[in-house]
């Protein structure tokens, strides 16, 4: 017999039940605990490259400013 785990967004397990049922409640947190952990890893380094490209953009248009600052002063 076979049971479906859904646990976070759009996130699934398909799990055997031929055990115990506490050992299969352990393996089941167990397993969807370190999926959720890599979701969240990954999602943190996509944010951190997102921050990065943002300040990037901030400071080429700073740049770009300060020139047609200067520009409009002369």
């Amino acid at each position: 017999m076979f049971i479906l785990v859904n646990f976070g967004y759009k996130m699934q397990r398909v799990f055997t039940t031929d055990c115990l049922a506490a050992t299969l409640f352990d393996c089941i947190w167990a397993t969807c605990f370190k999926e959720l952990l890599k979701m969240y890893a990954s999602k943190q380094e996509l944010f951190a490259k997102e921050i990065q490209n943002h300040q990037k953009r901030i400071e080429k248009n700073e740049k770009r400013l300060e020139e047609v600052e200067a520009k409009l002063k002369e």
